[in-house]
This record gives structure tokens, C-alpha cells and sequence, in this order.
């Protein structure tokens, strides 16, 4: 995408950047972050898997969904979602299926939340060809999650259910509203139903297609969703970058931050 687009005018709409939109943006993220860490927390507490909490495991899980974000940087369909269980299962000397069922549980609760999201974004052919296919998934995802990880768990699994749907919601509440941040950093007067269509693109966008730490995928992901509403093609893929330079703020020191401490608990 970024080939497609003169670069002078996308560096153009970047230096037009509003930073205190950006810091809002970085913000929401981070918050977004913490929430995603303490819904695996407790979905691994729920199904009596979170073990260790004291001592050299209580970083554990954070640097294991640090680790597997990573991951998914530079590696497509998600493989990091592999990862973040592995590391996981053999530092606590767990089954890997039954934590792996917590992080499929987690997936199928993304899709809902993109299924909500979709609802609320513009009618644009990707989204009614997503939607369908989104249900289906979802479903799937949550059924096969739930069976893996909770079948063998002490019951708590209605409330585990209802603490990470709340939990879901407020996660991607937050997503919607960094896109939202991003457009006012760059002047765009867009309202949510464009930000919708923005943060499920990218998302399912960057579920299956490997890039460099999502450079030109995330960007085509928002000019497909944003220039047939009349947004210049510079700015739609400014705004791709600015989605992608500020998640990766946190991920990427977070991530290489997990790899040190795990090599030196001699671990990794």
C-alpha cells in the first residue's frame, strides 16, 4: 500500500500530527494492555491453571503475553498465540492443551467484540463479508475453548465467563477509541462508525498476513475502509502508521523486556 501512495504526501499528513492525540492514543493503548493481561490472569484462574504466583513466576504471564505479541509482529495467523501458551505451560509444568484452551476462549471473545464492532462500522463490502464469517469463528472458538480448558476446572467458569466478557468490552471500547484519537491527530472529522470499520480491517487484516511489525498491511486495512468514505489515500495511510507506530511503542520494549528477564531466570 505504502508503494501505491506518493510517499511525500503521506509524510506530509505525518507532520501535520496533533501530538497531544498521539499521547491520548498511546494511553488508551496501554490501558488496552493491561485489561488484555489481566483477562488471561483470571481465565487461567478460572480453570485452575495459574499457579506459581509468588517468586520468579508472578511475571510470568505478563511476559508470556508480551512474548507472544511479539511474535505476531513478524509472524502471520497469529502464531504467537501459540507461543504465549508454550512458554507458559512449560515454565508452571502444565498440560499445553488446557492453557491453550484459555487463550482460544480469549479469541472467541475478540471475535464477539469484533462482531459488535462490526455492527456498529460502515457498510462497506469487507465488513458484509466479514461479518458471516466472523459469527462463525466466534462461536467455534469460544465452544473449543471452553471444553479444553474448563472441562477438568473447579466450576468457576460462569463467573470467569462474565468477568472477561466485561473485561472484552472494555478492551476493545478502548481499541475503538484509539482509532478515534488517531483520526483527531490527524484533523479527520470521523465519527465511530469509521473507527469501527478501522479496528476490525486491521485487525483481521493483520490476523493472517505477515508484514514487519504490521508496515503496509495495517495502512491498505485503513485506506480500504476509509478512502471509499472520501478520505485522501496519504491520510488514510498516515493514520495505518500512526495505529501501528503506537502499539508497537508498547510491545515492542515490553516484549524484549520479557526475553531478558526469562534468559535470565534461565528459562527461555
Amino acid at each position: 500500500m505504502l508503494l501505491l501512495v506518493p510517499p511525500a504526501e503521506v509524510a506530509e499528513r505525518l507532520r501535520s500530527v496533533e501530538p497531544r492525540w498521539v499521547a491520548v492514543v498511546l494511553l488508551l493503548h496501554a490501558a488496552a494492555i493491561a485489561l488484555r493481561v489481566s483477562r488471561w490472569q483470571l481465565l487461567l484462574d478460572e480453570a485452575d491453571l495459574l499457579i506459581g504466583r509468588g517468586g520468579a513466576g508472578r511475571w510470568l504471564v505478563l511476559d508470556a503475553v508480551f512474548l507472544g505479541w511479539l511474535i505476531n509482529l513478524f509472524v502471520p495467523a497469529r502464531a504467537g498465540d501459540l507461543g504465549r501458551p508454550a512458554l507458559f505451560a512449560r515454565r508452571t509444568r502444565q498440560g499445553f492443551v488446557p492453557v491453550l484452551g484459555t487463550v482460544v476462549v480469549e479469541r472467541g471473545l475478540d471475535v464477539a467484540a469484533l462482531l459488535a464492532l462490526l455492527s456498529l462500522a460502515v457498510a462497506t463490502p469487507f465488513v458484509e463479508v466479514a461479518w458471516g464469517a466472523t459469527a462463525a469463528v466466534g462461536v467455534g472458538l469460544l465452544t473449543a475453548g471452553g471444553w479444553l480448558s474448563f472441562r477438568r476446572g473447579r466450576g468457576g467458569l460462569a463467573r470467569g465467563a462474565l468477568l472477561s466478557v466485561s473485561c472484552s468490552a472494555v478492551i476493545w471500547t478502548l481499541e475503538l477509541l484509539a482509532v478515534a484519537a488517531a483520526f483527531q491527530s490527524l484533523g479527520l472529522s470521523l465519527g465511530l462508525a469509521p473507527a469501527a470499520g478501522v479496528v476490525v480491517a486491521t485487525t483481521l487484516s493483520t490476523a493472517v498476513l505477515a508484514s514487519t511489525a504490521g508496515l503496509g498491511i495495517e495502512q491498505g486495512a485503513s485506506a480500504a475502509v476509509l478512502v471509499p468514505l472520501g478520505v485522501e489515500p496519504g491520510a488514510a495511510v498516515a493514520l495505518g502508521l500512526v495505529i501501528v507506530v503506537t502499539a508497537d511503542f508498547w510491545v515492542i520494549p515490553g516484549g524484549l523486556i520479557a526475553i531478558r528477564r526469562q534468559m535470565i531466570g534461565g528459562k527461555l
